[in-house]
């Protein structure tokens, strides 16, 4: 609509969001881009493409050709949003982790777990982590995963980010309990 003002439009960050999110849960997403009476695309739609389009050339492996993992999301502080593709787990976060420290409480890792940011070439390769098996004073229970800390010339895209998870466990944790591949709970002991 000519009349309309580009703050009247959905933001590139609204659109990435939910592509993650669609695809988290197994779902295809499709975008409605009219054509002005004359054929051209409006300048708005361009620039919502060209983001989507600049956000999917960084973080592409966690999308294409990935099937939704055994959670699809079980976080809103973070904005967790998992895909799988392969041996690994792809944990799309909507919201940079505090501290940069981000507290995944699915995945449970092993000792072969190995875990990266998409898009990122650093130096050291993977990145730190930890894990907390049970709420410790201040802390969630999960994998603790130390971001390095970015500036923006470094970071590898805007509005979403992923980290390509290695060598996890059939597990998942789910609030106390344990559930493996076939969907058999069981207890874990919570210390």
């Amino acid at each position: 609509n000519r009349n309309k003002t580009g703050v009247e439009y959905l933001s590139v960050e609204y659109f990435v969001h939910e592509l993650i999110e669609t695809v988290a849960f197994g779902g295809n997403m499709l975008l409605n881009v009219g054509p002005a009476a004359d054929g051209t695309i409006p300048a708005i739609f361009w620039d919502r493409l060209l983001g989507i389009g600049d956000w999917l050339k960084v973080n592409g492996e966690a999308i294409y050709k990935t099937k939704p993992w055994k959670v699809a999301q079980n976080q809103t502080d973070v904005g967790a949003y998992y895909t799988t593709k392969g041996g690994t787990v792809y944990a799309l976060v909507t919201k940079w982790p505090k501290d940069n420290r981000l507290i995944l409480s699915a995945p449970m890792p092993t000792a072969d777990t190995q875990v990266r940011v998409v898009g990122l070439d650093t130096d050291e390769g993977y990145l730190a982590w930890d894990y907390v098996a049970s709420k410790e004073i201040g802390s969630e229970a999960g994998i603790v995963i130390e971001v390095p800390p970015l500036t923006p010339d470094v970071i590898p895209c805007r509005h979403a980010w992923a980290f390509a998870i290695t060598g996890l466990s059939e597990a998942i944790r789910n609030e106390g309990k344990s559930v493996d591949y076939y969907g058999i709970i069981n207890l874990m002991r919570m210390e």
